[in-house]
């Protein structure tokens, strides 16, 4: 594959850090990304993120955010997040209909890794998600009717639990 070859991983992992303030951010946006990189901020225990930063983080160029223990978010955070061209890795505990719908515009990829359960009307939402792959990894109890929506996503790779559609 040659895109492959030429793509360097280009990596910020503030995991180790459990909050994140602006000036973190500004700092993060010194970095110039490389050309033909795949980028990644990596700030897994993070678990709250205030709108503020949301936007600053929202001004990098960023392929690939990564919030695994974010378990909850504002709306107008979630809005600056989901605004970017970023694949996002969202820990988030639950998703309610305003979330979802905030989550369709984004167009990369989404996992929400921590999801258990997924209403019908956020399964329904989430079925008209255009990015190309949607994961809920971790979903242990869905309705037949959210399954029977959440098979209707159009992207290229959803993953259910430990039910698998290619």
């Amino acid at each position: 594959n040659m895109l492959k070859k030429n793509n360097k991983i280009q990596e910020i992992n503030l995991s180790l850090c459990e909050q994140i303030s602006k000036r973190d951010i500004v700092e993060i946006l010194k970095v110039k990304k490389l050309n033909r990189s795949y980028y990644i901020l990596r700030m897994n225990k993070i678990k709250k993120i205030d709108a503020e930063v949301a936007k600053l983080i929202a001004t990098g160029s960023f392929n690939e955010i990564e919030l695994k223990s974010l378990n909850k978010i504002e709306d107008k955070a979630l809005t600056h997040l989901a605004g970017m061209n970023s694949a996002l890795d969202l820990g988030l505990s639950s998703l309610n209909s305003t979330q979802a719908e905030i989550l369709l515009n984004n167009k990369a990829a989404l996992l929400l890794s921590n999801l258990k359960t997924l209403s019908i009307e956020v399964a329904k939402i989430l079925s008209r998600y255009e990015g190309n792959i949607l994961e809920l990894p971790n979903l242990k109890n869905i309705h037949p009717k959210a399954f029977e929506y959440l098979n209707q996503f159009k992207g290229e790779f959803l993953v259910l639990g430990l039910l698998r559609q290619y």
